[in-house]
């Protein structure tokens, strides 16, 4: 079994093995500073968290596109491919102790390096990850697809065009170019399949540190919720019959190695000023409500009533967000078990079984 950390890919440019990344390193650097005592050993430290915080962070590695691997029409298309796909923004995806994680970066500095060896065109990279912190993968918004280097630049449409040429695509033809790239995985999410998921995949995790990687990897909340809109809600804690009929309470895991703030909770039912507790911390939000209340960690809430889910949830006033006196803003999930209590203040529930979602990815450093 393999547990190092390995690089995988960057927006849609698969590192697909062949010595494609070499020389990298990940400098790892914690938020905080020291004052020397001016009458004794050592330095003063404050410490404000159980946990350090992770600075600003930079990825840097060497990317070598071996063009002998593909087809000589395709080269000169790859090497454009890659440089685009550089030079956005985007997610750059890893796998480590057996665990797909991705954060958002951008390329910091990109420098050419001339080996003098025909067709490889050699990049020294540099990343920067200004969140700090890797997210581990969600198994059920991630999904895992066959990959074809050859297929990829048939999907995205790269095509040798002749300027000096008159026009001549006949509608038959571009019809049959339409057709092609509407079946390519790589464009259109509508061909992701529920088995492709990456927690339908989690046996064969390992080929990801081998040489080659003949996958590519998506990220598609849609096709999450078109395949499961309730494991796409997160995990579930429902009313239990040993408990008032009111009152859910229970306890969720987290694979989190670093406490996260980040998460999006959803009630489900009759409730009437609920109060979410979540180890140990209340937060309240106020109002009757009848069907779904979707509360995020940026402080937005939003209500869609049980009997008109066709239409788009309501974003509510933010005052509805009240703390009691002893209690902070938001929650916290911390590494393994969490507690979590809801009193949802009604009973006689008209929209079914009364549920909370808890929905979170994990981050590690």
């Amino acid at each position: 079994m393999f547990y190092e950390k390995r690089y995988l890919q960057f927006n849609d440019l698969v590192f697909d093995g062949y010595d494609m990344i070499s020389d990298y390193d990940e400098p790892l650097q914690y938020k905080g500073s020291s004052t020397a005592y001016s009458y004794g050993h050592g330095s003063y430290r404050a410490y404000k968290s159980d946990y350090l915080y992770v600075s600003e962070r930079q990825v840097n590695m060497t990317i070598t596109l071996k063009l002998k691997k593909i087809p000589c029409d395709y080269r000169q298309f790859y090497v454009q491919f890659a440089e685009q796909e550089l030079g956005r923004p985007g997610r750059l995806w890893a796998i480590k102790n057996n665990t797909i994680l991705w954060a958002f970066a951008s390329v910091n500095n990109m420098r050419p390096v001339n080996n003098g060896r025909n067709d490889e065109v050699v990049w020294d990279v540099e990343f920067v990850i200004p969140g700090g912190v890797w997210h581990k993968a969600d198994t059920h918004k991630t999904f895992v697809l066959p990959y074809d280097v050859c297929t990829l630049m048939e999907c995205k449409g790269f095509e040798k065009h002749d300027a000096c040429e008159p026009c001549c695509d006949s509608c038959i033809d571009k019809k049959l170019i339409e057709d092609l790239r509407d079946r390519c995985y790589c464009c259109c999410d509508d061909d992701l399949k529920a088995d492709m998921a990456l927690c339908n995949n989690i046996d064969m995790l390992q080929a990801f540190y081998g040489c080659d990687t003949p996958y590519q990897l998506v990220y598609s909340c849609e096709a999450a919720e078109k395949f499961s809109k309730e494991r796409a809600l997160g995990q579930r804690l429902c009313v239990s019959d040993i408990c008032d009929e009111s009152v859910i309470s229970g306890r969720i895991y987290s694979d989190t190695d670093i406490p996260t703030e980040n998460m999006t909770i959803t009630l489900v039912g009759d409730m009437k000023n609920p109060w979410i507790t979540i180890n140990g911390n209340t937060n309240i939000i106020e109002g009757e409500y009848s069907g779904k209340l979707i509360i995020e960690s940026s402080g937005d809430v939003y209500y869609q009533p049980c009997d008109n889910e066709c239409c788009e949830p309501e974003l509510l006033d933010p005052s509805v967000w009240t703390i009691p006196s002893g209690n902070s803003y938001g929650w916290t999930l911390y590494p393994q078990l969490n507690s979590v209590t809801v009193h949802m203040n009604a009973c006689c529930s008209q929209c079914g079984l009364a549920c909370i979602y808890i929905d979170h990815e994990g981050i590690t450093a």
